[in-house]
């Protein structure tokens, strides 16, 4: 049953152009015409942003989804493997359900599976991972922490712009919403 669109909020999962989505952002614009509500949505299976305008006597379908708390295991030939820590099940999907995923995620990862009418269709990462270092140029002198950076390539094959200190085996924490460097993890 369609619900108004002035009741999505972010957060929401709804039915939009043939596909399940996440709502990002949600902003109510008044214009000279009269009032407006700007979505910003996340396609849960390809991992697409974009967004789109709607007045606000407009309808739209909501997405029940669930989500299910797995653990990353390993990735062999073509599947990457999951497992529920409270049954011990198993789960493999396929890199189309993964997705851009495949770049944060590190053997014993907690994330949680997005199924929707009982057929998985996106993973929620957490908001950052800790990565190492593989490979980056080595430091050079005069540089310092602030004004700039340099590639870095992690782990999980992610290039990131890092810090001139930084160097091969560093650990750092990465967004997994855009891919950007927070910070470097002491201790580590």
């Amino acid at each position: 049953m369609a619900i108004p669109v002035s009741q999505v909020r972010s957060g929401n999962t709804v039915e939009f152009n043939g596909s399940v989505n996440l709502v990002m952002e949600y902003k109510h614009v008044r214009a000279a015409q009269g009032a407006v509500i700007r979505i910003k949505f996340k396609d849960i299976k390809s991992g697409a942003i974009f967004e789109r305008t709607f007045d606000v006597n407009e309808k739209i379908e909501p997405a029940y989804v669930e989500r299910k708390k797995m653990q990353f295991l390993y990735k062999d030939n073509d599947s990457f493997h999951f497992m529920d820590q409270e049954t011990f099940d198993q789960r493999a999907l396929p890199q189309s359900i993964v997705g851009e995923s495949v770049h944060y995620l590190k053997e014993g990862l907690e994330v949680q599976l997005v199924t929707y009418e009982n057929e998985v269709v996106g993973l929620d990462l957490p908001r950052s991972v800790e990565l190492s270092v593989t490979e980056t140029a080595p430091d050079a002198r005069g540089n310092t922490a602030s004004g700039g950076g340099k590639p870095a390539v992690l782990e999980t094959g992610l290039t990131v712009s890092v810090p001139f200190f930084m160097k091969v085996g560093d650990v750092v924490k990465v967004d997994t919403r855009d891919g950007s460097y927070i910070e470097r993890v002491t201790g580590a």
